[in-house]
């Protein structure tokens, strides 16, 4: 198996048969768009117009699935390394997409929703903005119900947004 890559395109890999003189392959690479720079900003369920950074003991995780385009990017917040977050380049596309706010000791909050995303919207941006939602104070059941109905609840805040 080969694999293939090149800056600004998803890596792919092929089989490749090595017994057979003459024969070539064709290998597509699907461009991709990769953003440095991304946060996560929460929202309380009480208050949900209103937005604030992340607590310094809070960490994201990102996931960003294409719907029909068969695309997968996930990521961290705040970023420990150089790590980008990629989405699709050059296409219309619809993501469903998972944040999942933690704080030391317990899932919090996050957004789970679907998120359409323009050709037109994406060559413009550079930087992505996710809006998560957090229920406050809780008792464990109290949270493990709100976690349960996270896609509820995260249309209280906007999608993700490119700017």
């Amino acid at each position: 198996m080969l694999k293939y890559s090149k800056q600004g395109f998803e890596t792919a890999s092929s089989f490749v048969q090595t017994d057979v003189d003459g024969r070539s392959y064709v290998v597509m690479l699907n461009p991709v768009k990769e953003f440095s720079d991304y946060k996560v900003v929460r929202h309380s369920l009480s208050s949900p117009s209103s937005a604030e950074e992340l607590a310094p003991n809070e960490k994201a995780s990102i996931s960003i699935k294409g719907q029909s385009i068969g695309f997968e990017s996930f990521a961290v917040y705040p970023k420990d390394s150089e790590f980008p977050l990629k989405l699709a380049d050059g296409r219309d596309a619809v993501y469903d997409v998972s944040v999942y706010v933690a704080d030391d000791e317990n899932l919090i909050g996050g957004y789970i929703g679907e998120w359409k995303v323009s050709k037109d919207s994406l060559s413009g941006a550079n930087k992505i903005v996710f809006h998560v939602i957090e229920q406050g104070p809780a008792s464990d059941d109290e949270r493990a119900l709100f976690i349960s109905g996270l896609s509820s609840y995260s249309k209280k805040v906007p999608a993700p947004e490119l700017k």
